[in-house]
């Protein structure tokens, strides 16, 4: 259980212009059944974002990041959902075009 929470604290964004931190916000009320809810507030400027789940895991030989484990994963800025589409090459990274005036986007998976 506090794999699969630790690997939901993993889930990274990749913005090189970002000086505020990331906040993860875990509800952790239905872990006995191996659920988890998050809630994330990634820093962000408009244009396109890449975020990225984590492949390589601590104590895995091999790149096997249950991404499969993730549901329901919904992404808003400005109140408003952003489309966001797989990366055709990289299972493991989430494309988005940030719209204008985004400081921050949530997360909920």
């Amino acid at each position: 259980m506090l794999k699969r929470a630790l690997l939901i604290l993993t889930f990274v964004a990749f913005s090189l212009s970002a000086q505020t931190p990331i906040r993860v916000v875990v509800d952790a009320t239905d872990a006995p059944r191996k659920i988890f809810h998050s809630h994330l507030t990634i820093p962000a400027t408009p244009g396109p974002m890449k975020l990225a789940y984590a492949k390589w895991i601590p104590g895995e030989h091999s790149p096997s990041g249950p991404l499969t484990d993730v549901v329901n994963l919904k992404i808003t800025a400005n109140g408003a959902p952003v489309e966001w589409r797989r990366d055709p090459f990289d299972m493991f990274v989430i494309l988005l075009d940030a719209p204008a005036k985004t400081t921050a986007l949530e997360v909920d998976l």
